[in-house]
């Protein structure tokens, strides 16, 4: 843990560093840029685990250090998924696994984890919302009332103790509280495939084109560590739409924001 912390706390220096797009998310650090976490991205606990837990084959696909400022406010609903033009999306396996580490206790009064349960196999009424994140600030930089910032009745929490791991179902509608603490809330967020063979062709060329080309970047003593975890595709086929809008099945696979990865 003190490790970890030790890594994460360095990505703090630069306060102002926002995820592209919005003020919610805080400061975000991509995986690929910190070989230093190799270890533990390659970890075989967190596959051993997924594997108990059903998934036949997990594959490691991307990840980020996310760290919540001081008095921060709460990150808008939103799900995780990208491949709402494949018909893989809608079926009772998950085409993508989350897994959020903590490595702090975290509560309501910090930014804990908000969930929807269900939102993974049912429509919502916040499933309309999606893609509408820039209406959620004002012209003067004010947040503005939004249905992806409400506070709904049946939400629920998920406070965590330091050291525990989150699995979540991208697809599932997810939010977080403010964080209203003087503290930095750290946590490290890593993307996994469960069953690569089990996505279309198409997603898998998807995946490919958007996973970190670790390989070319890490030094081999970090990379030797994480080679074997990585969700790779070597295929031919044409890369699936990247569809977010969670639209209902049938809708087609020229959705509004829908685009094509090359």
């Amino acid at each position: 843990m003190a490790r970890l912390r030790a890594i994460c706390g360095a990505q703090t220096v630069d306060a102002e560093r926002k995820f592209p797009g919005d003020g919610f998310l805080g400061h975000v650090t991509d995986v690929s840029a910190l070989p230093e976490l190799g270890w533990f991205v390659g970890l075989e606990q967190h596959y051993a685990l997924l594997r108990a837990l059903g998934c036949p084959d997990p594959k490691w696909f991307m990840g980020f250090v996310i760290q919540k400022p001081p008095h921060s406010p709460g990150l808008y609903w939103h799900q995780d998924w990208w491949g709402w033009s494949d018909e893989v999306s809608f079926g009772d396996r998950p085409p993508l696994l989350v897994l959020a580490f903590y490595l702090r206790d975290v509560g309501t009064e910090n930014g804990c984890l908000r969930v929807l349960r269900g939102t993974h196999r049912r429509r919502h009424a916040l499933h309309a919302e999606m893609g509408r994140t820039a209406e959620l600030l004002g012209d003067d930089g004010e947040r503005r009332a939004h249905p992806l910032l409400a506070s709904l009745p049946d939400a629920v929490d998920v406070p965590v103790r330091a050291g525990d791991m989150v699995v979540q179902d991208a697809r599932l509608l997810h939010a977080t509280h403010p964080n209203a603490s003087p503290d930095w809330r750290p946590m490290i967020f890593l993307s996994v495939i469960p069953d690569m063979a089990w996505l279309s062709e198409a997603v898998q060329a998807t995946v490919e084109i958007k996973r970190p080309k670790v390989e070319r970047s890490w030094p081999a003593q970090h990379y030797d560590l994480v080679c074997a975890r990585q969700a790779r595709y070597h295929g031919t086929a044409a890369p699936a739409l990247i569809n977010r809008t969670a639209l209902p099945r049938g809708s087609g696979a020229q959705a509004d924001g829908a685009t094509r990865v090359r």
